[in-house]
Formats: C-alpha cells, sequence, structure tokens
C-alpha cells in the first residue's frame, strides 16, 4: 500500500478508503464528506454516531484483498 499524508491534498471525497490517525496504526475504512468531516466505515452514512474520532494524518486506496 501506498500512504500518503492527508495534508497534502489529493484525499477521495465521498469515497470509502482506508485510514491511520497514527503512522503505523492499523488502518481503518473512513470516507471524506463534501463537508471535509471524516466518517468511519464504507457505506457513506453521515451521523454524528458514525463521526471518525480522530482526523487521519495518512490514507491510501485499498488493494487486493483490502479492496471495498
Amino acid at each position: 500500500m501506498a500512504w500518503r499524508r492527508v495534508e497534502q491534498g489529493g484525499v477521495p471525497v465521498n469515497r470509502p478508503i482506508l485510514v491511520r490517525t497514527i503512522e503505523g496504526d492499523a488502518p481503518v475504512v473512513a470516507f471524506l464528506s463534501n463537508e471535509q468531516i471524516w466518517y468511519s466505515g464504507g457505506a457513506l452514512v453521515q451521523n454524528s454516531t458514525t463521526v471518525l474520532g480522530a482526523t487521519p494524518t495518512e490514507w491510501c486506496e485499498p488493494q487486493g484483498e483490502e479492496r471495498l
């Protein structure tokens, strides 16, 4: 997987991707909304219970078996 820094831009919007909040942590599925709010999960559900608890620092496109 090719991890990219969130601050460098280019994060896909409204599409499930893998993210990490701390370098080296296990990745989780999340997505960035049009409003620039991070939500957890791959179902694109936007509500207060799905808001990601921490801002991701890295992201990558899922590959192979990790494909969503």
